[in-house]
């Protein structure tokens, strides 16, 4: 863990988080004088920054999660609001409320102010090519476990039952199973898609279920 010494001065943070990363927005709190925030990739605890009311430019990309999105009426200051590459139901909800605010003239849209909500995306787009847990595989293996994985996530969207699921993450270990020098950091990427797959489905599956069947179909 980074301990940072007198967080109160610091004005600018950009935070990307990978695929298999979660970062919980909780942790910015201490910084209480911030005025730019971008954040990249996966979040957790957006409602935090509602806490930070010297927010005066504020990015959001590459996000399927929006969940507690405070109003962008909570920054007062805020001249500057880029949403690019969101989850589409949430972003849509994101890009109401901005053009709301414009048309009342609480977000004034002027030469030095800039507002934008963009390049929305379903949450198949982020399981599937914006949540590539294989990127760094080797080339052959990369695409045979992208493949098998995005076969995965249509079987999984379209599963009426617990055990269309299983049947779907079954068939994606089947095909790692015989991939070559699948090791420790191997692993750990197919786990995390598995968790992916489940938590999108249409009803809920435990993760203790989920591991269970991981450990029971790997031989990696």
């Amino acid at each position: 863990m980074i301990h940072i010494v007198n967080p109160e001065t610091i004005k600018s943070i950009d935070i990307s988080s990978g695929a298999n990363i979660i970062f919980n927005c909780e942790y910015l709190l201490p910084f209480i004088n911030l005025k730019s925030l971008n954040l990249n990739g996966n979040v957790s605890n957006l409602h935090a920054l509602k806490e930070l009311t010297q927010i005066e430019f504020l990015g959001l990309r590459y996000m399927l999660d929006l969940s507690g999105m405070p109003s962008l009426t909570s920054w007062t200051k805020l001249r500057r609001f880029i949403a690019y590459v969101v989850e589409e139901k949430q972003g849509k909800f994101l890009r109401a409320e901005l053009k709301q605010l414009i048309k009342e003239e609480k977000l004034p849209d002027t030469e030095n102010n800039f507002f934008s909500v963009s390049k929305l995306k379903s949450k198949l787009w982020f399981m599937g090519e914006g949540n590539n847990f294989f990127a760094s595989w080797s080339d052959k293996n990369e695409k045979k476990a992208s493949k098998a994985y995005k076969l995965a996530v249509k079987e999984v969207s379209n599963a009426k039952a617990e055990k269309q699921v299983k049947e779907a993450v079954l068939k994606l270990i089947k095909i790692i199973n015989i991939l070559s020098n699948i090791e420790t950091t191997e692993r750990e990427d197919t786990w995390f898609a598995v968790q992916q797959l489940v938590k999108e489905c249409h009803f809920d599956i435990s993760e203790d279920l989920a591991m269970e069947w991981f450990d029971g179909a790997r031989d990696f």
